[in-house]
């Protein structure tokens, strides 16, 4: 889900902690074209579900060059990919 500002982001955040609901923070993370605040959660079946506020573009596919740290985008507090495994980002 994708919000609008910091604040909305903070909002929902909050109301994740307050149902007690595991989640993974990232802050600053570059994934695909994009710098954001993120965090992750998993609904009962283990699906995750990734909440963000995009700060700013990245002119280069996954350039962590211009934001650390690099994280992938596939991450989630409960959800063991391939990807994150590997450490490839956005696969």
């Amino acid at each position: 889900m994708q919000v609008e500002s910091d604040a909305e982001l903070t909002t929902l955040r909050d109301q994740v902690a307050a149902a007690e609901i595991a989640a993974l923070d990232q802050a600053n993370s570059v994934c695909c074209y994009a710098r954001s605040d993120k965090y992750w959660t998993a609904d009962p079946q283990g699906i995750a579900w990734e909440t963000f506020h995009t700060l700013d573009s990245v002119p280069v596919y996954s350039d962590t060059a211009r934001a650390e740290p690099k994280v992938c985008c596939s991450a989630a507090p409960t959800v063991t990919s391939q990807s994150a495994k590997t450490g490839a980002c956005c696969v």
